[in-house]
């Protein structure tokens, strides 16, 4: 009978620790999901910002409003950073003009 009882006591007790553990882990689980939501969203405006930051660079590439220096800068860090196409092309020739200018 005691034996019985023990058994018993056991279960309640193993019961009522998974219950604990449940009540627990759930917010956990929420503030985990909340994480990952957060670190999706701020991966999505880093891309967004640096898509942002590269056509701003194309831009004072093909600029002819802004001084030749200028737009050879941009096209070095643009290029630095993985650019190419026609903006690639365009400081190129923003390159053999400045040297162009640059020798008498």
């Amino acid at each position: 009978m005691e034996h019985i009882k023990w058994i018993i006591q056991t279960v309640i007790a193993a019961a009522a620790f998974l219950g604990a553990v449940t009540v627990i882990a759930k917010p956990i689980r929420a503030m985990l999901k909340a994480q990952r939501d957060i670190l999706t969203r701020l991966n999505t405006l880093e891309r967004h910002q640096r898509e942002t930051w590269k056509e701003t660079l194309r831009h004072k590439i093909f600029s002819s409003s802004l001084p030749l220096t200028e737009r050879v800068n941009a096209g070095e860090i643009y290029i630095t950073n993985g650019g190419n196409g026609t903006a690639k092309v365009q400081h190129e020739d923003n390159v053999r003009r400045l040297r162009e200018e640059r020798i008498p």
